[in-house]
C-alpha cells in the first residue's frame, strides 16, 4: 500500500533516481495511475516496466494526458493499439501473458505499448490548444497514484517521461492524502488531472 512506502518530501535527480525511487514504487502499489506530462516517449515504459507490470497485476490501469509532440514510432504504436480495439484480428496479435509483461516492456517496448492500449490498460489523451493559432504546448508534469484503500500520492515537478528526462536536473515534490496538511494539494492535483481527462480544462 502507498502509505507503507517510505516516501521523501522532495525527490531531486542529483540525489536519487526519480523513476526507480519514486515512480516505480508508487505505481506498483496502486490500482490507478494518472499522469499529466508535457513530453512522453515509450522509453519511459522501459524504465518503469516493473511498476507498470505490478499495476496491471493489481488489476489497475493508467491514464496519460500528454502533449501530441511524439516520436513517429511511438505515435504509430499508439494508433495501432487504438485500431486493435476495433479489430479482433489485430487484437489477437497482441495477446500476451501477464508473466511476460515486464520482459516485453523492457525488450519489445512499442509493441507492448500497443497491446496495453488495445487491452484498455493504458489510455492516452492529447492536450492541444483550443485555438489552432496558439503557439503554446501542454507542459505540466503531475502524477497521481491511488491504491485499493483509496490512499493517494500526488507528485508535481519538472520531470518528463522520457529517457532524456532521466539525464536532466529534475525534481518532484510529493504529497500524501493521509497527511492532513497535504490533502488540499492532493485534491487539487487530482481535480486538475480529472478535468483534463474529461476535456473540461479551460486553458487557452
Amino acid at each position: 500500500m502507498l502509505r507503507d512506502l517510505d516516501l521523501l518530501d522532495v525527490y531531486d535527480s542529483s540525489e536519487c533516481n526519480i523513476v526507480e525511487d519514486l515512480m516505480v514504487p508508487c505505481i506498483a502499489n496502486s490500482v490507478s495511475y494518472i499522469r499529466g506530462v508535457g513530453f512522453f516517449s515509450s522509453g519511459w515504459l522501459k524504465l518503469a516496466a516493473e511498476g507498470i507490470t505490478q499495476l496491471v497485476a493489481n488489476g489497475g490501469k493508467a491514464a496519460f494526458v500528454v502533449s501530441p509532440i511524439l516520436e513517429a514510432a511511438d505515435w504509430d504504436a499508439m494508433k495501432l493499439g487504438s485500431q486493435a480495439k476495433e479489430s479482433p484480428e489485430i487484437l489477437a496479435i497482441f495477446s500476451r501473458n501477464i508473466d511476460e509483461l515486464q520482459k516485453n516492456l523492457e525488450e519489445n517496448t512499442r509493441n507492448t505499448l500497443a497491446w496495453l492500449i488495445a487491452d484498455g490498460l493504458l489510455d492516452f489523451h492529447f492536450a492541444v490548444p483550443r485555438s489552432r493559432d496558439s503557439q503554446c504546448d501542454y507542459h505540466d508534469k503531475v502524477g497521481l497514484c491511488i491504491d485499493e484503500k483509496q490512499d493517494r500520492v500526488a507528485f508535481h515537478g519538472s520531470f518528463n517521461d522520457s529517457i532524456k528526462g532521466t539525464l536532466n536536473g529534475e525534481a518532484f515534490s510529493v504529497f500524501r492524502s493521509w497527511n492532513e496538511g497535504q490533502v488540499a494539494y492532493v485534491d487539487q492535483h487530482e481535480n486538475r488531472l480529472k478535468q483534463l481527462l474529461a476535456n473540461h480544462n479551460a486553458q487557452p
